[in-house]
């Protein structure tokens, strides 16, 4: 398909730039997809279950016990895909579908677009069985994105979605997004967040993906992928209802970041990378020559 052949190209010449191993492509050729629960078939008496009736499941609901994941970087023509998974969350977590009938993707525009535009090397996509479930996508520094946004981005919003009417109290939700676009609040980034936590992310993944340890390793992938860049820290902001990614956060070692002001439903959680860094090896004094004379 055309994501594979994409993906593999990336591959392909990130490998290129690799020095010579001697390992194998796939470094461990004896794992079978199906998980514990395929294993467990195979060590079965062949006449009891054939291959079909072992990876015969419902893709709708995948089994955690034999479904794999494999996490990789975005491809353009994933773009689909994370769209609809950001309505699907876009109602407090919930589906919003019903929120944009006229403009389902506006909400995309708002949430998914601005990042794969502009910081399309931060983003990946988590799979199963099922196609896509999930995303995640990184900025290295946030004001210089916010700024970009304003520039690049949002007179393309402006472009393809028409300013709704002055009638507030008739607004629907896509009016909302809308007005958003054609009257966006300036972003400045305080110095509390742009010194120590200039770096930001945002993911999303779906019901079936939920609970099993996927947005950790969708976090993980980003955060060392900023590290590698340079950044000195990420940081995310969110409701305080939002207990269970409030406890998810701080489960990866964020920790709350005290502003002077804040909306009373906005809270800040930040990750520094500074103490991360390997402290650089202290040198041995040179030793005297002894003096012969």
């Amino acid at each position: 398909s055309g994501i594979n052949a994409e993906y593999l190209t990336r591959v392909e010449a990130r490998e290129a730039e690799l020095p010579p191993s001697n390992l194998p492509r796939d470094p461990e050729p004896w794992v079978f997809q199906g998980g514990f629960g395929a294993e467990l078939s195979r060590l079965l008496p062949s006449e009891a279950f054939s291959v079909e009736e072992t990876f015969k499941r419902s893709v709708e609901n995948p089994s955690a016990a034999t479904c794999v994941y494999f996490v990789r970087p975005f491809c353009s023509a994933d773009q689909e895909d994370l769209y609809k998974i950001c309505l699907l969350n876009a109602d407090n977590g919930q589906d919003g579908t019903h929120l944009f009938p006229d403009h389902p993707d506006i909400i995309g525009d708002r949430g998914v677009g601005p990042y794969l535009e502009l910081s399309p090397d931060l983003a990946y996509v988590l799979t199963d069985d099922a196609g896509v479930c999930g995303y995640v996508l990184g900025v290295l520094d946030t004001q210089k994105f916010y700024d970009d946004v304003y520039e690049k981005w949002l007179p393309k919003m402006c472009t393809k979605y028409a300013a709704p009417k002055a009638d507030r109290a008739s607004w629907t939700s896509t009016d909302e997004v809308a007005n958003g676009f054609h009257n966006p609040p300036k972003v400045l980034i305080p110095e509390c967040l742009s010194g120590p936590y200039p770096s930001h992310i945002r993911f999303n993944l779906l019901p079936r993906a939920q609970g099993k340890g996927m947005g950790e390793s969708l976090v993980t992938c980003v955060i060392e992928s900023l590290k590698q860049k340079g950044s000195r820290g990420v940081h995310w902001d969110i409701s305080p209802e939002h207990i269970r990614h409030l406890n998810f956060y701080t489960s990866l070692g964020f920790t709350t970041i005290n502003m002077s002001s804040l909306p009373a439903n906005q809270l800040f959680l930040g990750k520094t990378f500074l103490q991360d860094s390997p402290e650089p090896l202290e040198e041995d004094p040179p030793e005297e020559e002894e003096d012969v004379s």
